[in-house]
Protein backbone atom coordinates (compact mmCIF):
# COMPACT_ATOMS: atom_id res chain seq x y z
CA UNK A 1 0.00 0.00 0.00
CA UNK A 2 1.36 2.89 -1.18
CA UNK A 3 1.37 6.31 0.48
CA UNK A 4 1.66 10.01 -1.16
CA UNK A 5 1.61 13.12 -0.27
CA UNK A 6 -0.67 16.17 -1.67
CA UNK A 7 0.24 19.72 -1.26
CA UNK A 8 -3.62 21.43 -1.55
CA UNK A 9 -3.71 25.06 -3.00
CA UNK A 10 -6.15 27.99 -2.18
CA UNK A 11 -7.10 28.08 -5.60
CA UNK A 12 -7.33 25.45 -8.22
CA UNK A 13 -3.99 23.98 -10.09
CA UNK A 14 -5.14 25.30 -13.61
CA UNK A 15 -5.49 28.34 -12.21
CA UNK A 16 -2.12 29.01 -10.18
CA UNK A 17 0.02 27.08 -12.62
CA UNK A 18 -0.13 30.02 -15.30
CA UNK A 19 0.92 32.58 -12.79
CA UNK A 20 3.77 30.52 -11.20
CA UNK A 21 6.47 29.76 -13.64
CA UNK A 22 8.99 28.72 -10.77
CA UNK A 23 6.11 26.28 -9.23
CA UNK A 24 4.57 24.59 -12.50
CA UNK A 25 8.96 24.10 -13.69
CA UNK A 26 9.55 21.94 -10.15
CA UNK A 27 6.94 20.14 -11.26
CA UNK A 28 8.06 19.48 -14.84
CA UNK A 29 11.76 19.15 -13.23
CA UNK A 30 10.47 16.32 -10.75
CA UNK A 31 7.86 14.55 -12.89
CA UNK A 32 4.81 15.29 -10.32
CA UNK A 33 1.49 14.39 -10.95
CA UNK A 34 -1.47 17.19 -9.84
CA UNK A 35 -5.27 17.04 -9.33
CA UNK A 36 -7.95 19.45 -9.68
CA UNK A 37 -6.41 21.51 -6.02
CA UNK A 38 -2.97 20.03 -5.17
CA UNK A 39 -0.22 18.50 -6.34
CA UNK A 40 1.04 14.85 -5.67
CA UNK A 41 4.44 14.20 -4.35
CA UNK A 42 6.00 10.77 -3.02
CA UNK A 43 9.41 11.64 -1.00
CA UNK A 44 9.65 13.95 1.50
CA UNK A 45 12.96 16.18 0.03
CA UNK A 46 10.21 16.96 -2.84
CA UNK A 47 7.62 17.74 -0.35
CA UNK A 48 9.66 20.07 2.06
CA UNK A 49 11.09 21.56 -1.43
CA UNK A 50 7.73 22.32 -2.54
CA UNK A 51 5.77 22.88 0.99
CA UNK A 52 8.61 26.31 1.11
CA UNK A 53 7.99 26.87 -2.52
CA UNK A 54 4.36 27.18 -2.60
CA UNK A 55 4.36 29.06 0.85
CA UNK A 56 6.92 31.43 -0.77
CA UNK A 57 4.02 32.17 -3.33
CA UNK A 58 1.33 32.34 -0.59
CA UNK A 59 -0.84 29.51 -2.56
CA UNK A 60 -0.38 26.83 -0.09
CA UNK A 61 -3.38 25.48 1.44
CA UNK A 62 -2.53 22.26 3.68
CA UNK A 63 -0.94 18.77 3.49
CA UNK A 64 -2.70 15.21 3.46
CA UNK A 65 -1.75 11.83 3.09
CA UNK A 66 -3.14 9.86 0.49
CA UNK A 67 -3.32 5.86 -0.25
CA UNK A 68 -2.21 5.38 -4.23
CA UNK A 69 -4.71 2.85 -5.21
CA UNK A 70 -2.50 0.93 -8.14
CA UNK A 71 -5.21 -1.64 -9.18
CA UNK A 72 -8.78 0.31 -8.53
CA UNK A 73 -11.62 -0.77 -8.48
CA UNK A 74 -13.75 2.82 -7.87
CA UNK A 75 -17.43 2.60 -6.50
CA UNK A 76 -19.55 5.25 -6.69
CA UNK A 77 -18.98 7.29 -3.74
CA UNK A 78 -14.77 7.16 -4.46
CA UNK A 79 -15.11 11.01 -5.57
CA UNK A 80 -16.52 11.93 -2.27
CA UNK A 81 -13.33 10.89 -0.94
CA UNK A 82 -10.36 10.98 -3.37
CA UNK A 83 -9.62 11.72 -7.04
CA UNK A 84 -8.00 10.50 -10.00
CA UNK A 85 -5.15 13.06 -10.86
CA UNK A 86 -3.87 14.19 -14.15
CA UNK A 87 -2.02 10.88 -14.92
CA UNK A 88 -4.90 9.06 -14.49
CA UNK A 89 -4.13 7.85 -10.99
CA UNK A 90 -6.68 7.10 -8.43
CA UNK A 91 -5.90 8.27 -4.49
CA UNK A 92 -7.73 8.46 -1.65
CA UNK A 93 -7.63 10.58 1.28
CA UNK A 94 -5.91 8.80 4.92
CA UNK A 95 -7.67 10.66 6.85
CA UNK A 96 -11.24 9.56 5.69
CA UNK A 97 -10.78 6.05 4.89
CA UNK A 98 -9.14 2.95 6.60
CA UNK A 99 -8.36 0.01 4.26
CA UNK A 100 -8.90 -3.80 5.09
CA UNK A 101 -8.71 -7.65 3.82
CA UNK A 102 -11.05 -10.18 4.45
CA UNK A 103 -10.01 -13.46 5.03
CA UNK A 104 -11.76 -16.97 6.34
CA UNK A 105 -11.74 -20.68 5.86
CA UNK A 106 -14.96 -20.86 3.90
CA UNK A 107 -14.60 -19.04 0.27
CA UNK A 108 -17.97 -18.97 -0.20
CA UNK A 109 -18.62 -16.77 3.30
CA UNK A 110 -16.11 -14.52 1.93
CA UNK A 111 -17.49 -14.07 -0.86
CA UNK A 112 -21.49 -13.74 0.70
CA UNK A 113 -19.47 -11.10 3.66
CA UNK A 114 -18.10 -8.82 0.51
CA UNK A 115 -21.35 -8.64 -1.41
CA UNK A 116 -23.03 -7.50 1.80
CA UNK A 117 -19.79 -4.55 2.49
CA UNK A 118 -20.10 -3.86 -1.18
CA UNK A 119 -22.48 -1.22 -0.66
CA UNK A 120 -20.44 0.93 1.87
CA UNK A 121 -17.00 0.37 -0.17
CA UNK A 122 -15.44 3.44 -1.42
CA UNK A 123 -12.76 1.54 -3.66
CA UNK A 124 -11.12 -1.84 -3.67
CA UNK A 125 -7.69 -2.15 -5.08
CA UNK A 126 -6.19 -5.39 -6.15
CA UNK A 127 -2.35 -6.21 -6.01
CA UNK A 128 -0.21 -9.28 -6.19
CA UNK A 129 -0.92 -10.69 -2.50
CA UNK A 130 -3.96 -8.92 -1.26
CA UNK A 131 -7.19 -7.35 -2.20
CA UNK A 132 -7.32 -3.90 -0.45
CA UNK A 133 -10.85 -2.62 0.63
CA UNK A 134 -11.62 1.07 1.59
CA UNK A 135 -14.44 2.19 3.85
CA UNK A 136 -14.95 5.55 5.43
CA UNK A 137 -12.95 5.56 9.01
CA UNK A 138 -16.37 5.45 10.82
CA UNK A 139 -17.62 2.18 8.90
CA UNK A 140 -15.30 -0.14 10.76
CA UNK A 141 -17.78 -1.36 13.60
CA UNK A 142 -19.74 -2.18 10.82
CA UNK A 143 -17.58 -3.97 8.36
CA UNK A 144 -16.80 -5.87 11.78
CA UNK A 145 -20.46 -6.85 12.59
CA UNK A 146 -20.68 -7.98 9.05
CA UNK A 147 -17.50 -10.17 9.57
CA UNK A 148 -18.72 -11.90 12.53
CA UNK A 149 -21.97 -12.14 10.75
CA UNK A 150 -20.17 -14.36 8.37
CA UNK A 151 -17.51 -15.63 10.69
CA UNK A 152 -14.68 -14.07 8.55
CA UNK A 153 -11.62 -12.21 9.48
CA UNK A 154 -11.34 -8.61 8.73
CA UNK A 155 -7.73 -7.01 9.09
CA UNK A 156 -7.69 -2.94 9.07
CA UNK A 157 -4.63 -1.30 8.08
CA UNK A 158 -4.86 2.27 10.13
Amino acid sequence: MKKNIALELVNETSEILPDYRDIQHFINEHHLDYYQFGIIVNNSGDEQQLENLLKENNVFEAGFTLYLLENPDPKNTFIDFGFTSKEKKHYLYEELVIPFTTSGYNEKDIQRALEQMDEHLIASDTGPDKTLHFVERYHQELIEGIADAYKIIVTFYP
